[in-house]
């Protein structure tokens, strides 16, 4: 199962990486905003099928993150992670791989292509979680 973080803990999780990040600067890790746009209408596709297709969907992200990452979910469309010792590139790749499984899982079972955002951002200092968070839900409203 996996395991999803309330908004308080990832924040504090949040917090405890930056510091740990600043204070020994030897590595790198990641913040990561995904967002599925179209989550109603996805809904009404999988009707009695959602919730197995859920419980698919969140074997895709146990079998991707690794268990020292964090992730939360802001609502069932918007989920928020930090991968841990994870510079951008690395973290792109994991961002891409999520997209490519979750698109396939959708695209084998009820046909339909998600649109889902992203955006990733190196954990340092300058990190302002709720102002990029604004910024993109503003930007992918649809």
């Amino acid at each position: 199962k996996l395991k999803l973080f309330s908004p308080v803990a990832f924040t504090d999780f949040l917090e405890i990486e930056t510091a740990r990040r600043v204070r020994y600067k030897i590595s790198n890790s990641s913040f990561l905003i995904m967002q599925f746009q179209d989550l109603e209408k996805l809904q009404i596709r999988l009707g009695r099928r959602a919730e197995e297709v859920f419980i698919e969907l969140s074997a895709i992200f146990k079998a991707t993150l690794r268990q020292s990452d964090v992730i939360s979910a802001r609502n069932e469309s918007i989920f928020l992670m930090v991968l841990t010792e994870t510079a951008l590139p690395e973290a792109q790749l994991v961002g891409q791989r999520l997209t490519d499984e979750i698109t396939q899982l959708f695209e084998n079972n009820i046909d339909y292509s998600p649109v889902i955002s992203m955006v990733i951002k190196q954990i340092d200092k300058e990190l302002q979680v709720d102002t990029l968070l604004e910024q993109f839900l503003e930007k992918n409203v649809h």
